[in-house]
């Protein structure tokens, strides 16, 4: 058996070029999207940085980074190596505080309003079943939250069902499932409580063209008359902080609820919504997983404790 392992790993060690400490250069200039920037200005560590990554690229035979105009993008080959050099070096991580009973951070990444709706109220029952992890809780996009996971600079991504690729796996949490909020300031006194009796209702919105903008932009089209857009928010925390003072309703998640006062507000639902309502999933990288002891056990646990009901 010794023999067959000297064997194994006697190609990769034949040669020089390869190191951790260029290994670790490498995912820093992957990370920071090239020399310049992961060298933060300082012209020695440039040149260090370019000296090593030029003798990696020797070393296997590859290019790993490609120029577009000004800037670089990791090549096939890069992205390959980028998520290994990525989780060698985070396992030997987790070996070495685990070693010292320290505990290891485990990242988690979500739009702002799952983060501020999903995420954060579950961190005390995630606290209690993983009391040896710290948590790191990342605000990106889910196009963002993708290439992380595929590159191992995250752990886990909440994202829509459907944007999960093939290269990642993923454990369905529920659905986001979306309600007109009014405040009851808004009603007309001694009416009925129904949508026929809104009149050019005020509106608060998401801002940008996406697909919740645009059904709130194809949602008052259809409604002519009752609905009006009047405000336009970056988030869906911010929608909902912006209509607690009773100026706008707004077409808003179920977990918004918790943020609104039931006294102060009704909530309707329209057959309309039925054509936003997304499955949700928890993703990850099962090679992350493979390596990563932490990421292996949270992955069968995490979904159920990251509730949408």
């Amino acid at each position: 058996m010794l023999h067959d392992c000297l064997i194994m790993y006697q190609e990769i060690f034949a040669q020089s070029g390869l190191s951790l400490d260029r290994l670790r250069t490498f995912c820093m200039v992957a990370q920071a999207g090239g020399v310049t920037k992961a060298a933060g200005g300082d012209a020695n560590r440039q040149s260090q940085f370019s000296r090593q990554i030029k003798e990696l690229e020797e070393f296997f035979g590859v290019d790993l980074f490609a120029k577009h105009g000004r800037g670089v993008s990791l090549t096939a080959s890069g992205r390959s190596l980028a998520l290994i050099g990525h989780l060698t070096l985070q396992g030997l991580t987790d070996f070495t505080v685990s070693c010292r009973d320290k505990p290891v951070e485990i990242s988690i990444g979500a739009g702002d309003s799952l983060l501020h709706w999903v995420v954060v109220p579950a961190l005390e029952k995630m606290r209690a079943e993983f009391p040896n992890v710290n948590f790191v809780f990342k605000n990106s996009r889910t196009r963002e939250i993708v290439e992380a996971l595929q590159t191992g600079l995250l752990d886990f991504g909440v994202i829509q069902s459907d944007a999960v690729p093939k290269s990642l796996v993923h454990t369905r949490m529920g659905s986001l499932v979306f309600r007109l909020f009014v405040p009851k300031r808004l009603l007309a006194p001694k009416r009925p409580k129904t949508t026929t009796n809104f009149t050019n209702l005020p509106l608060a919105g998401l801002e940008g063209d996406g697909a919740y903008s645009k059904f709130i932009e194809e949602f008052c089209d259809s409604h002519q008359g009752q609905y009006g857009v009047a405000l336009k928010c970056s988030s869906f925390p911010l929608i909902t902080q912006a209509i607690q003072d009773g100026s706008c309703a707004a077409i808003l998640p179920t977990k918004a609820r918790s943020h609104l006062s039931e006294k102060d507000f009704i909530e309707i639902d329209l057959p309309d919504f039925k054509a936003m309502e997304r499955s949700m999933s928890v993703a990850w990288n099962k090679r992350n997983a493979d390596i990563r002891i932490q990421v292996a056990e949270m992955n069968k646990k995490l979904p159920r404790l990251l509730v949408f009901s």
